[in-house]
């Protein structure tokens, strides 16, 4: 990982959370090229992270077992999206249809207002996931003081990014589409474990759009930097608007057992991703 330029803590103006899981979103700050972009040590609760997973690793069997099907199918969420290279799939845990707006209001800790609305509106059966979507929801309301005010979410959704022995690109420099973004690692496929392979890479990479990138971006020379994520909980939070970053996820490597067979299942890079934004004036 190639360091942060400021390591100090990001200290709000506003109320402090009162709640013990929400306490635990301690942040660093920075800001790159102009958009606000640091590290967030923990997005959700303990319980509300390992429920989540468990959840998750329940529902795997639903699509890895025919990744070339056309209409892939979940246990515990009304969608799934094919994502990179047929290595990725997303289940979204809010419409992403462009036409169906879920939004919100936050209260002045930052947390969701009427949240049996906000549950009736999310693609999913699972207690455990309506857990993650809101308290990922509120973490990144509360990185940027959203105290009392309305908000579009346009994105919740969990990525599964399958890595086999080829690994997996990152895929291109993008900006999502919102004013703020949550991004957090779910999983430790890249930790070191005895007679098991593992991943190396996969961060999230950040750099300066490039002069003259109009529909595609591409990154300056020389301006890229890879973060690795967190682990247990960790991850990133960041404008899209304010400035001239874009960033990527880093390519992933497949590192083998030197001995004994290859693992049936392929390595997984879970993510979840939230973004919202401000809601446009009518």
């Amino acid at each position: 990982m190639i360091s942060l330029s400021s390591d100090v803590n990001f200290q709000r103006s506003m109320a402090v959370p009162a709640t013990k899981e929400a306490s635990t979103s301690t942040a660093t700050v920075d800001v790159k090229f102009g958009d606000k972009f640091w590290t967030v040590h923990k997005v959700v609760g303990e319980e509300t992270f390992k429920n989540a997973n468990e959840a998750i690793k329940k529902d795997s069997a639903y699509f890895i077992e025919n990744s070339s099907s056309s209409s892939m199918k979940s246990k515990y969420c009304s969608q799934v999206v094919r994502g990179i290279n047929n290595s990725q799939y997303a289940l979204p845990l809010v419409r992403i249809d462009g036409k169906t707006k879920t939004t919100v209001k936050f209260d002045h800790q930052c947390q969701i207002i009427d949240q049996k609305s906000f549950e009736h509106q999310l693609q999913t059966s699972h207690p455990a996931l309506f857990k993650l979507a809101r308290e990922g929801v509120e973490t990144l309301a509360r990185q940027f003081s959203l105290h009392n005010q309305p908000m579009d979410i346009s994105r919740v959704s969990i990525l599964r990014n399958y890595i086999s022995r080829k690994g997996i690109s990152g895929g291109r420099w993008h900006r999502d589409g919102g004013d703020y973004s949550l991004v957090m690692l779910m999983n430790d496929d890249s930790v070191i474990k005895k007679n098991a392979p593992y991943y190396t890479g996969g961060g999230l990479q950040t750099a300066k759009i490039k002069t003259g990138s109009i529909f595609s971006f591409f990154a300056d020379e020389g301006t890229d930097e890879e973060h690795e994520y967190p682990l247990n909980g960790g991850g990133f939070a960041f404008t899209n608007n304010q400035g001239h970053l874009v960033h990527r996820g880093a390519d992933c490597k497949y590192v083998p057992v030197e001995t004994g067979e290859h693992l049936a299942t392929p390595l997984e890079k879970r993510l979840l991703l939230v973004v919202m934004s401000h809601p446009k004036p009518k």
